[in-house]
């Protein structure tokens, strides 16, 4: 599984266990009375703003555990001198990268929109506020897992194609 795979690979863990985080506050004795939209309304965005935060500071972790191990590999084979441009050329995006990103990202736009969509029809026709603020925090995620998951099988398919 070469770097991107592995990047785009811990994204996806890191989103999916934070998703489950919220769901057990959501459905946990904290979490804001149901009627109290206000409330939940914060939380949902303090939970997405986590997620981006916490998902940045997975990347960089990755990142540096990622340096020192093409460094120690680089050591054991005495190429120190490779090191930088093993790391340089995994960081370089080129157009296939463009490509891949495009494609993700116009799946993970369509389920978003879908989301909204469906939260709004949810609300057309007289569902709760709640739940349909929950809708569009689900197509969020789903979107997000989207464009991670994609990321990971279309690198893997270049590699064993490649």
């Amino acid at each position: 599984m070469n770097y991107k795979s592995k990047q785009h690979l811990t994204e996806a863990v890191t989103t999916i266990a934070l998703s489950i985080l919220y769901v057990v506050f959501a459905t946990g004795k904290r979490a804001p009375n149901v009627s109290d939209l206000e409330s939940w309304a914060r939380t949902i965005l303090v939970f997405i703003g986590a997620i981006v935060v916490i998902n940045i500071a997975v990347q960089i972790i990755f990142h540096v555990f990622f340096s020192a191990a093409v460094a120690v590999e680089a050591s054991k084979k005495h190429e120190e001198h490779l090191t930088e441009r093993i790391i340089a050329s995994s960081l370089r995006h080129d157009e296939r990268d463009k490509q891949i990103n495009h494609h993700a990202g116009y799946i993970a736009s369509f389920i978003i929109s879908f989301g909204f969509i469906l939260s709004v029809i949810f609300l057309a026709f007289g569902g709760k506020p709640l739940i349909s603020l929950h809708i569009s925090l689900a197509g969020l995620i789903f979107a997000s897992l989207a464009h991670s998951i994609i990321n990971v099988i279309a690198y893997e398919r270049d590699v064993a194609n490649g």
